[in-house]
């Protein structure tokens, strides 16, 4: 994901982010409704009794929130990034249109 962002658009990044975070909750759902199995490559399960569903849930739900909370910052901040430097390189654009050539390279040097 770190790469997308950097790679494609904001709007694309966020329409995969959501399309992921969908695909993830439906099979949670799936899973806790007994549709689909639990760790089907496993033998036999971790805890032989029950899933322990609320303590999943809890260790998943807390995880999620961070991730959400990740991918949010990360792409708001890349999006922030971007944005920065499109206003940069239209004033430096206009600094070299309306500004003697001299005089311009100065102030664009610092």
């Amino acid at each position: 994901m770190v790469i997308g962002v950097l790679l494609f658009d904001v709007r694309i990044i966020r329409a995969c982010a959501f399309t992921l975070l969908a695909i993830v909750v439906m099979a949670t759902v799936a899973e806790q409704l007994g549709v689909v199995p639990y760790a089907p490559f496993y033998a036999e399960s971790a805890v032989e009794a029950s899933h322990l569903a609320t303590f999943r849930l809890l260790v998943l739900a807390l995880a999620f929130v961070i991730l959400v909370g990740s991918a949010i910052f990360l792409i708001e901040s890349t999006d922030l990034l971007r944005d920065r430097e499109r206003k940069l390189r239209r004033a430096n654009d206009l600094i070299r249109r309306y500004v003697p050539t001299q005089l311009a390279e100065r102030i664009l040097a610092g």
